[in-house]
């Protein structure tokens, strides 16, 4: 399990009372680029996953058992998955895991993506896929 990843953000704050706000329900970058919040984060709406990492030990939270917690999300959506994945000598599977983290510092499973984008569009990007 590579050890680093884009943490994604939206740039507005989650409002369950405006459902149609793409910029507080969505985390897509080609969406929030596009929100008049995005140049006015401090930190911006995308960062790495050592960012987060020093963010959430600043606050307390133990990034460690953290991330214990997110690779046993991986694993055991993995044993669900191995049978369908072809067992081909000659080239190896990409999965892309979506994982929210909530105000208790808690993983969730969003989805998982065989095919995750592998497009640059900025360093943090460049930083990560390749």
């Amino acid at each position: 399990m590579y050890q680093e990843g884009i943490v994604r953000f939206s740039t507005e704050k989650y409002n369950n009372k405006d459902l149609g706000n793409l910029f507080s329900h969505l985390t897509n970058t080609s969406i929030n680029k596009h929100s008049q919040n995005a140049a006015q984060m401090k930190h911006g709406y995308k960062w790495t996953i050592e960012q987060l990492k020093y963010y959430l030990t600043d606050k307390g939270v133990d990034f460690k058992l953290l991330w214990q917690r997110i690779e046993l999300i991986v694993m055991l959506t993995l044993i669900n998955l191995i049978t369908l994945i072809p067992d081909l000598e000659c080239c190896m599977e990409l999965f892309g895991f979506d994982v929210m983290i909530d105000q208790n510092a808690k993983p969730w499973l969003i989805e998982v993506n065989s095919a995750p984008a592998m497009s640059n569009d900025c360093a943090i990007d460049w930083q990560i896929k390749s």
